[in-house]
């Protein structure tokens, strides 16, 4: 069951040239204003468990707040969640954004990585988890539920776009789907990705910042017969999750994958900073142009990707395409 309630560097490469994964190419959008609503889904057939042992929280459903960020049309002054979607363009790719342990608001935390994405004619989708957006100890035992949490607000999304009527009424375009996630939400990206445990078919591609491959309890990474492109993206000067994690993942990955190391990088400030901030402004736009070449179909956004890590001299990306 789902309620929904409005409210509000030098370049490092190893890779062979190929087309883009869609068959059909889209037009790269143009920049476009956000429109932003926030909707509840409850999933009423799975519940929600304290793993701190008392401290209140249990729940017989699994309560999913969900900041959606979409194309509003051209730039507007008016406020985000008084602007209508815009249709001409759509419709629009839809990118599920996992956040990382303790991030209470998504969407104000991972505001410019994802007002960019949305900004260029995706729609956005960030649930707040329900444990591991709190401090309750033990959170991070909620990650093997988290596969499932993108899963069912998937659903929900296409089915508010399929629907007859209302706002969201065909805006979604449901061939072209990604996940992203940071830290946490980026072993949760794997999971619904990558792991035999709780893979999403729907899914076409996926974003791993500063993750790792963790145990969902059962399945295996990367051994499933779906290849989904996967864009890993880790600073060497990681303190939380060790760069040599990720670049496991990267190892990992079955092909077509891209790695963009972030020489001197953190685990928080390049995915979470402000615009103003290089290595922040580009990730942005390093992961939008791995959005705009496998989920969206245009064809010149991996040379723009390449350009764009070739001008900077802290980050080195590495390209391994699908074989021929």
């Amino acid at each position: 069951m789902a309620v929904a309630l409005a409210v509000l560097g030098g370049c490092r490469n190893s890779d062979t040239a190929a087309a883009p994964a869609p068959s059909t190419t889209v037009p790269k959008s143009p920049v476009l204003s956000i429109g932003m609503r926030t909707e509840m889904f409850v999933d009423a057939s799975r519940r929600t468990d304290d793993p701190s042992f008392g401290m209140g929280s249990e729940s017989p459903t699994r309560l999913l707040k969900t900041a959606v960020f979409y194309p509003a049309g051209p730039p507007s002054t008016a406020a985000p969640r008084e602007q209508p979607p815009v249709r001409a363009g759509g419709p629009f790719p839809l990118v599920i954004f996992a956040h990382g342990n303790t991030v209470s608001d998504p969407a104000e935390a991972y505001a410019g990585l994802l007002r960019k994405w949305a900004n260029s004619g995706y729609v956005i989708v960030a649930p707040t988890f329900p444990v591991s957006s709190t401090r309750v100890p033990g959170g991070l035992a909620d990650l093997v539920n988290q596969p499932a949490d993108v899963s069912f607000v998937l659903t929900q999304m296409l089915q508010l776009s399929a629907a007859a009527d209302g706002r969201y009424k065909g805006l979604i375009d449901q061939g072209r789907i990604a996940v992203a996630g940071h830290s946490l939400g980026g072993m949760t990206a794997l999971g619904v990705t990558a792991n035999t445990c709780c893979s999403d078919d729907r899914i076409k591609a996926a974003i791993v910042l500063a993750g790792e491959e963790r145990s969902f309890g059962r399945g295996s990474f990367f051994t499933g017969s779906g290849r989904v492109p996967t864009m890993v993206v880790h600073g060497d000067a990681d303190a939380t999750i060790p760069f040599e994690a990720g670049h496991k993942v990267f190892a990992d990955a079955s092909r077509p994958k891209v790695m963009l190391t972030l020489v001197g990088g953190d685990h928080g400030a390049p995915y979470s900073g402000a615009e103003s901030y290089g290595p922040a402004r580009l990730v942005a736009a390093a992961t939008l142009d791995f959005l705009d070449y496998y989920v969206r179909g245009d064809a010149q956004s991996l040379d723009r990707l390449r350009a764009a890590v070739a001008g900077s001299p802290n980050a080195h990306l590495e390209v391994e395409e699908e074989p021929s």
